[in-house]
């Protein structure tokens, strides 16, 4: 005859009828991260939570149901991580279908950023797993379940530590599952202790029997089982207590140091105040005095200037200039304003870049005698000014003597006045007589082509 039984699986399962299936038992005390890039083609990275990997891979049209069926295969997923931000609505379905946490990057990883972790990953891999990057969807899968490891790494470590320490004889992968799930430590090693306590009283199921000494003898049984994990109990207390012992000390020797310290920082506190108080009187005065030194020699540099063109004044040979900050109409109003007229005056133009042509011929129209240019002018302006007989000067040409807001230049500048308007005049004399004798060429031209028209009629 067939005996039917339920099989109890943890989900629903489709077995073909045409093959045979082989399903693979999950191993449930290993916990994954698993990193996870959707698209036409997926990829796929799984990480124990020590950060080892288990699984590199991608395929094109890869379901979650897929997904899923894969991992069961690994063990427990804990952690599903994506390598953009906001996450894509694959990564948040498959962490509900898993229970699992979701973890989302500050920001989206940069191609650079995760071929950077993958590299150094696979450079500081100390076990040789055979996992290889075959392609972009495998290289941003594994960057985003590494990138997941990382954030809880630190944590991890002190778990493994602390639960060193103590020698609890726990299961450390079930204490670090509880911690990434938002347990404390203190609370996860609660937890497990007390699960392993239950487990340990369900292990030993009295027998059915309904003969009443084989109860009793259940019973004692389930006694014995009981004083063992007394013992267990009290020698866990002993050594926790031992351990709180050794550390109580190390409190009391950290105290007697720090105790020492501080007598001997409040006394030198006072001290260092004073030095500091004194430090910062001589840095203030120091730079006080710099001031004033930098302040003595401007004065000094202007001194020198005045008594420099005191001499030349004595000697008449220095010329005042009349300032134009920039050649513009705006420039050579306030020029005009500040002088009340330029009539025969040397003037000083800082800017002429703006080669304002007005304010070209608002100059010519003042009457100035020469134009000293510091820097670059536009042809055109130099053009206009020779034009009208106005010599242009520039600065490199001259020795000008600036003080104050005021500009000399030495008395041979008249000279160079002098030179360059004759040079202009007989520039102008030579254009002159080129164009006279174009103009009588053009003349004769014309007038023997008139009486030769004559002539033949």
């Amino acid at each position: 005859h067939v005996i039917i039984e339920p099989v109890i699986r943890e989900k629903i399962e489709f077995v073909p009828l045409f093959r045979r299936r082989k399903i693979h038992k999950a191993r449930r005390d290993r916990y994954l991260i698993v990193g996870v890039d959707p698209g036409i083609s997926t990829g796929l990275a799984v990480l124990t939570i020590d950060g080892y990997p288990l699984l590199l891979m991608s395929k094109r049209w890869l379901s979650r149901n897929q997904i899923l069926k894969i991992l069961s295969e690994y063990g427990k997923t804990l952690i599903v991580a994506t390598d953009s931000n906001p996450p894509p609505m694959f990564a948040k379905k498959l962490a509900t279908a898993l229970n699992a946490l979701l973890y989302v990057p500050k920001n989206s990883l940069s191609v650079n950023e995760k071929r950077e972790t993958v590299a150094r990953f696979l450079e500081n891999l100390r076990i040789q797993t055979g996992i290889k990057v075959g392609d972009s969807h495998q290289r941003d899968a594994l960057a985003a379940a590494l990138k997941a490891y990382y954030s809880i790494e630190n944590k991890l470590r002190q778990v493994e530590s602390i639960a060193r320490n103590l020698d609890l004889g726990i299961p450390v992968s079930e204490v670090k599952a509880l911690v990434i799930k938002g347990l404390t430590i203190n609370e996860a090693i609660k937890k497990v202790l007390s699960s392993r306590a239950v487990v340990s009283e369900n292990l030993f199921t009295p027998p059915p029997e309904k003969d009443f000494k084989s109860r009793i003898d259940s019973l004692e049984a389930l006694l014995a089982q009981k004083d063992l994990l007394i013992h267990e109990y009290e020698a866990q207390i002993d050594r926790l207590k031992k351990k709180i012992s050794e550390l109580q000390e190390e409190i009391e020797e950290f105290e007697r140091t720090i105790n020492l310290f501080l007598s001997t920082e409040r006394k030198s506190i006072k001290i260092s105040k004073e030095i500091k108080s004194l430090e910062n009187k001589i840095s203030y005065l120091t730079g006080e005095l710099e001031k004033r030194d930098r302040l003595i020699k401007n004065l000094e540099k202007e001194i020198e200037k005045w008594k420099r063109i005191t001499d030349l004044a004595l000697k008449n040979e220095i010329a005042k200039l009349s300032i134009i900050d920039v050649l513009t109409l705006s420039g050579v109003s306030k020029a005009i304003d500040d002088y009340g007229s330029l009539n025969d005056k040397i003037v000083y133009v800082r800017d002429a870049t703006p080669g304002d042509l007005k304010a070209a011929e608002m100059l010519v129209k003042e009457g100035v005698k020469a134009v000293v240019v510091k820097g670059y002018i536009p042809e055109h302006i130099r053009e206009k000014f020779e034009c009208s007989m106005i010599p242009v000067i520039e600065k490199n040409e001259i020795e000008l003597i600036e003080v104050d807001d005021n500009v000399y230049a030495e008395k041979n500048i008249i000279q160079i006045i002098n030179y360059r308007r004759r040079e202009l005049e007989n520039k102008w004399r030579m254009d002159f007589a080129r164009e006279l004798e174009k103009i009588i060429k053009n003349y004769r031209y014309e007038r023997r082509k008139r009486i030769s028209g004559v002539v033949s009629e």
